[in-house]
């Protein structure tokens, strides 16, 4: 037999509430560091005329698709970890030769 007597507790609406307003509340400041970041990128990644940009932000999505791809192999089938920095290398050279190249 339950005590039907005691009131039930709802705290589901202020979590709600309290999610909601946090929401608010760190929005503007994820997007302004969002907008920085892609600004920075598109800066670093410019190539003038040469290279069409679309071209660079494709090998920059390869790259970090490889290493995401690496990673979970080294996990999932016991990957060598040489094969996990193969494509960070590639990367980190692919970044720091726009970083030599444009000024940033």
């Amino acid at each position: 037999m339950t005590d039907t007597t005691s009131p039930k507790k709802n705290t589901g609406g202020w979590v709600a509430v309290g999610i909601f307003i946090l929401i608010i509340i760190i929005t503007k400041p994820i997007l302004i560091l969002t907008m920085n970041f892609f600004i920075f990128l598109r800066r670093l990644l410019y190539a003038g005329d040469v290279i069409p940009f679309e071209v660079l932000w494709t090998i920059t999505g390869l790259l970090t698709g490889a290493i995401l791809g690496a990673w979970v192999a080294k996990r999932r089938y016991r990957l060598a970890d040489k094969w996990v920095w193969y494509p960070v290398g590639g990367l980190a050279f692919f970044l720091m030769v726009f970083l030599l190249v444009n000024k940033v």
